[in-house]
């Protein structure tokens, strides 16, 4: 398989996946803006999530710059924050940008791809597009929320009943695992924060516990796996090391080994960066959850965040990926250090292959060099 076309099938699967991710960011931030309430993390009464949700996103640089322009000025925090999240063309990782990389590269890569997997991905960028900002307010957020988690459900389903199992198979679930283990890890970073500052359980607490869960879609699954009520340690490590959580640190992690292994024997020899994936499990897998205040547990989420960009970055160089995705500017995680923890940690790696503006027929994002090579290892 030539280079250009294992770094397309990649980045396929990351934006996509990143789509669904965002929608559940936002989904939450919905979810904690009708608990009334009072301070200066409230908004009209309300609980205000809206700058949590920016950090994980790594979007607080680039919303800050917008949030007074003339076309965001009249907005509500709420629909400023939703709009900018889900439909804003010049946020790199908006759903409408994540949605427009991943066509990018499916057109790049067309012949790779199923049918089925093409007209998902052509079908979301197409309704995307085409949507405008009232399309986030007056009911129409729920259903568009809904809409995007369909669509990356769809193309995973499509990817898995109609794809041949080969090389190009292992490059789209590894490209899957790599980015959920990178939302997972800033979701619990920037979300869980307050309420495990808490010396105290409230119901304001709880709930955020329970908005954490529900933005990873693992409500039913934390409650039938611990049959317990929700509890900030339990869901730390139901989120973090529980290997029957398809949406926790330690899959995503083996997923990411597992399909490394695969494509080394499709390559003839093991490939570089396995030594990075299995030091990426050993640290989340000695991970002492019970014991980690805050803090620690901040330093923890940085270090598995930035494990997993070296990870990447080895991936890329292990199979003649293009020499250097474009990378967003924007703000990153430690977002939380500054608005939760007040700490002077340095930032983890930005995340990877964030979309830049086009012009001038620049080239796809997520694409390989022009001419790619053909990988024999």
């Amino acid at each position: 398989m030539l280079s250009r076309t294992a770094d397309s099938i990649f980045w396929i699967a990351r934006y996509m996946e990143r789509a669904e991710n965002t929608a559940r960011l936002v989904d939450m931030g919905r979810r904690m803006g009708a608990i009334p309430g009072s301070g200066p993390d409230c908004y009209n009464g309300r609980r205000s999530e809206w700058a949590s949700v920016l950090a994980a996103t790594g979007c607080t640089e680039g919303y800050n710059q917008h949030r007074w322009n003339e076309s965001y000025a009249p907005m509500e925090e709420p629909l400023a924050s939703s709009r900018f999240l889900l439909l804003e063309p010049d946020n790199p990782s908006s759903v409408r940008a994540c949605f427009e990389a991943a066509r990018a590269n499916a057109r790049a890569t067309r012949a790779a791809l199923t049918r089925e997997m093409w007209e998902v991905v052509n079908n979301a960028w197409h309704q995307f597009r085409s949507l405008e900002p009232g399309n986030v307010r007056n009911g129409g957020l729920s259903p568009l929320l809904a809409s995007i988690k369909t669509a990356t459900a769809q193309f995973r389903g499509a990817a898995d009943s109609s794809a041949l199992r080969n090389d190009g198979y292992e490059f789209l679930r590894l490209g899957f695992a790599v980015e959920r283990l990178d939302c997972t890890a800033r979701l619990l970073d920037v979300k869980a924060a307050p309420a495990r500052r808490s010396e105290e359980t409230s119901v304001i607490d709880r709930y955020r516990w329970i908005a954490l869960l529900h933005a990873c879609g693992q409500v039913l699954a934390y409650r039938a796996h611990f049959r317990a009520d929700y509890d900030g340690e339990l869901i730390d490590r139901f989120l973090i090391t529980q290997v029957e959580s398809p949406r926790s640190l330690m899959h995503a992690a083996l997923e990411v080994d597992e399909r490394l292994n695969r494509l080394s024997e499709y390559y003839g020899a093991p490939s570089a960066c396995r030594s990075e994936s299995r030091a990426l499990i050993e640290f989340i897998r000695d991970a002492p959850i019970s014991s980690m205040d805050d803090r620690e547990m901040h330093s923890f989420l940085h270090g598995a965040i930035a494990a997993n960009s070296r990870l990447t970055s080895a991936i890329a160089a292990a199979y003649h990926f293009a020499a250097g995705q474009p990378s967003s500017d924007a703000d990153t995680a430690q977002g939380q250090a500054d608005q939760l923890n007040d700490s002077n940690d340095d930032a983890p790696p930005q995340r990877k292959g964030e979309t830049a503006k086009r012009t001038n027929g620049a080239a796809d994002p997520g694409q390989g060099s022009s001419g790619g090579q053909q990988m024999q290892m």
